[in-house]
């Protein structure tokens, strides 16, 4: 969604930004290539829309 989301909301004032997953949110059954894959989404997404990060909360 963080790539699809700036494409279909371009010229709209709405602003798309990017929350990082919290580990925590996981579960102790998640890979380390699920992780890096969530990392790698959101950090690609980041540097390709120019996405502001923010902080998530549980």
């Amino acid at each position: 969604m963080v790539h699809t989301l700036p494409l279909a909301l371009s010229g709209t004032e709405v602003k798309v930004a990017v929350c990082d997953i919290d580990p925590a949110w996981l579960t102790r059954h998640a890979s380390p290539r699920a992780r890096g894959f969530l990392s790698g989404v959101t950090g690609s997404a980041r540097d390709v829309h120019r996405l502001s990060a923010v902080t998530g909360t549980a």
